[in-house]
């Protein structure tokens, strides 16, 4: 079974062909760590590119690594944090691949001063649909190059990747937490504090009125010497599916009440970096705490000076719903990336997941519309629902993109793709 990380489309007769073989319209893929449909074969056939993870080569005077792009972060990680390195840009799990950071162009809790993906992504070699074997950077196949990035693996197979990465004098970070009893506050102090090293902030999803939108905002960077954190994997793990009461709004509120309350204000730790970057990490498989239906992940970019009130009302709408989100996490975005369909444009993104049970789609058509009226973007990855008529509107490059997947003989492999209309004729 092959399924997106919300669980809601699933593809229960998967076919694995082997990456030597021709791809027409078989789709490469990761750990699936994207939420919704981007990774699911439109004619069930895959490539496992996890089987392709080999360190190739690290320059430690030139802080670049080159390395198979079915390698986890988590992996890549073990080898470079011991040598003073850590990611110039990461998502939010360290168990995304490499190929899949470039297919979904990530971003992470630095993008305002360091971008996405692409700022640390120097050159990638890519098997074309036709078979052919290319390299691309910003100088060579310089159209395929971007259309790669955050293409959403769909023009091609991503072999190698050749990453910057950051020089530090300390692995471990210092980190700041500061509770804020509404929106306007948080937003205020993340505004203060936009040229932190990292920053992101968690909303509690359930209040109304006046505490609409409190939150507690993470602010970090990179520790002096002599700072020593420890850092084990967790174990934690939901070993099966939970029924789908178990998160219920009354639930949601105490989990919420007491995760705000427990961070003092302005208290400051040092923590791991993979402690910081990757919370959720610690427990594995913690999709199954939404029961056998799954849920869906919105998270959409919106222009700065709209953020505030597009943010209430998406909260009050998920409140009165009755579908309360468990999740919510608000971050800061720079300037667009060149990638042709990259998601990351000048705003606050919001991610916030919603059960899969009745009214959810409704709700989600509703958040699509609001964000199409405010000229914001909602994320691929992380999207299961988007019509093409908003897709087309978000994502002006399309018929460039389009162009060069003709030009390549690429055509649309996921189901996200065709309901995104990234076919041609």
């Amino acid at each position: 079974m092959i399924a997106g990380w919300g669980n809601v489309i699933v593809d229960d007769n998967p076919k694995f062909v082997s990456l030597s073989e021709a791809h027409h319209q078989a789709l490469a893929i990761g750990n699936c760590r994207s939420y919704g449909d981007v990774c699911i074969s439109l004619n069930h056939n895959y490539y496992d590119a996890k089987t392709k993870n080999r360190f190739l080569e690290l320059d430690t005077t030139g802080c670049h690594i080159t390395v198979e792009a079915g390698m986890t972060l988590s992996r890549l990680l073990n080898f470079i944090e011991d040598k003073g390195f850590v990611l110039l840009v990461t998502p939010g799990t360290s168990f995304a691949t490499v190929g899949g950071c470039i297919a979904n162009d990530i971003h992470g809790k630095n993008h305002e001063s360091v971008g996405s993906f692409a700022s640390s992504l120097l050159e990638f070699s890519l098997k074309l649909p036709k078979g052919d074997i290319i390299h691309c950077s910003r100088h060579t196949h310089t159209d395929i190059f971007w259309a790669t990035i955050g293409g959403l693996g769909l023009t091609g197979i991503i072999l190698t990747a050749k990453l910057k990465l950051k020089k530090v004098d300390n692995t471990s970070l210092s980190v700041t937490r500061t509770r804020h009893y509404n929106l306007q506050q948080l937003i205020q102090s993340m505004d203060r504090f936009k040229n932190a090293p990292y920053s992101v902030a968690w909303i509690d999803t359930s209040q109304t009125g006046d505490s609409l939108g409190r939150g507690i905002l993470e602010i970090a960077h990179h520790a002096h010497d002599g700072v020593i954190t420890d850092y084990k994997p967790s174990e934690k793990k939901i070993p099966f599916q939970c029924p789908s009461w178990l998160l219920n709004p009354k639930i949601v509120k105490l989990f919420n009440h007491y995760y705000f309350m427990r961070s003092g204000a302005n208290k400051q730790t040092f923590e791991a970096y993979r402690q910081f970057q990757y919370p959720l990490d610690h427990i594995q498989n913690w999709n199954k705490l939404y029961g056998p239906h799954g849920f869906y992940q919105f998270q959409c970019v919106i222009p700065f000076d709209d953020a505030e009130k597009i943010i209430k009302n998406i909260l009050s709408l998920s409140i009165n719903s009755g579908l309360i989100s468990p999740l919510a996490v608000l971050k800061r975005l720079g300037e667009r990336s060149e990638g042709l369909l990259s998601f990351p444009q000048a705003g606050y993104t919001l991610a916030i997941d919603i059960p899969a049970k009745q009214g959810s789609v409704g709700l989600l058509r509703t958040f699509e519309q609001i964000i199409l009226d405010v000229k914001g973007r909602i994320y691929p990855a992380k999207d299961a629902l988007m019509t093409q008529k908003s897709f087309d509107i978000m994502y002006p490059n399309k018929d460039k993109f389009l162009t060069i997947l003709k030009d390549i003989s690429a055509r649309p492999a996921s189901k996200a793709a065709v309901r995104y209309g990234l076919n041609y004729e």
